[in-house]
């Protein structure tokens, strides 16, 4: 599976993740009445994982937490670090989250991939008899 990193001109860390739910999820209430959430992990790598958390009372806390170990996601969101005893934290809090269990396994082959007949093309072929092409 893969991961996708892009950075604002602010600073803020974007990223797309796809790979395996390790874990499934958990509701744990924040520090301070922060709100709850719903957190949970993907491998994305061989012995690469993401912390990832959703807000509990949104839409994307649902479906998180209808999230089960095995299933195959990506996760799209806000990638945050901090310290805290000398040791490095991450979470990508998820603004989107979307399945990929569809996909698994998938692999084009040449009948679905070509066009049956030219006119099922959505190009053609250039005459180019007269050497000139038309642009």
């Amino acid at each position: 599976m893969s991961i996708i990193y892009s950075k604002e001109q602010d600073g803020t860390l974007n990223v797309l993740v796809c790979g395996k739910v390790v874990r499934d999820p958990e509701v744990k209430q924040g520090n301070n009445g922060s709100g709850s959430r719903v957190k949970f992990s993907v491998c994305y790598g061989k012995k690469k994982y993401m912390d990832c958390e959703a807000w509990a009372d949104s839409d994307i806390g649902a479906v998180a937490d209808c999230l089960e170990k095995g299933d195959v996601i990506g996760v799209m969101g806000t990638h945050r670090t901090w310290e805290y005893q000398e040791r490095q934290y991450s979470t990508l809090t998820a603004d989107m989250i979307f399945t990929l269990s569809e996909l698994e396994g998938y692999e084009p082959t040449a009948s679905s991939t070509a066009p049956k007949s030219e006119s099922d093309s959505a190009f053609s072929e250039i005459d180019d008899s007269d050497g000139e092409l038309p642009f």
